[in-house]
């Protein structure tokens, strides 16, 4: 989601055009979309939106694996992120219904970071935390009791 935030003519959206592999199409704003296929039928998403569905079904299946509903969101970005892409970020998660409490530059920072700003309330904490790397979208599930993490 390296284009997430970016306007259609930004220079490394027209950079990477080339190696994605799907379609890029500029509306008339001048914002990005994605070009899909969805049911047979061709549909052209912003980048947020698509995002948005990822971190639903992430919340969605994290809430049958925990047996409760998931709210919260510590979320990571590569640190070449700018602001505007960060609070697209955000903005995505909140149309999935989940509330960000902070969008950090690092993976393990957003684990640790979130680990103990909430020290007093560790009896059973459980988060969600999406990795955002260069490509790949990495899912991580973590579970917090007394003060031990697991997987």
């Amino acid at each position: 989601m390296r284009f997430i935030g970016r306007n259609f003519d930004d220079e490394a959206v027209q950079s990477g055009m080339k190696y994605w592999p799907f379609e890029l199409i500029k509306d008339k704003n001048g914002k990005l979309k994605v070009e899909v296929e969805y049911k047979g039928k061709k549909k052209a998403l912003f980048p947020e939106q698509i995002l948005a569905m990822m971190l639903t079904n992430m919340k969605q299946t994290a809430g049958t694996y925990l047996d409760t509903t998931v709210t919260d969101a510590v979320i990571t970005v590569p640190t070449y992120f700018n602001l505007v892409q960060r609070r697209a970020v955000k903005d995505s998660a909140a149309i999935a219904g989940l509330c960000v409490k902070r969008v950090l530059n690092q993976e393990s920072a957003a684990a640790l970071t979130h680990f103990f700003v909430n020290d007093r309330q560790l009896k059973k904490v459980r988060h969600i935390i999406a990795y955002f790397k260069t490509v790949v979208l990495d899912i991580c599930l973590r579970w917090w009791k007394n003060r031990e993490a697991s997987r």
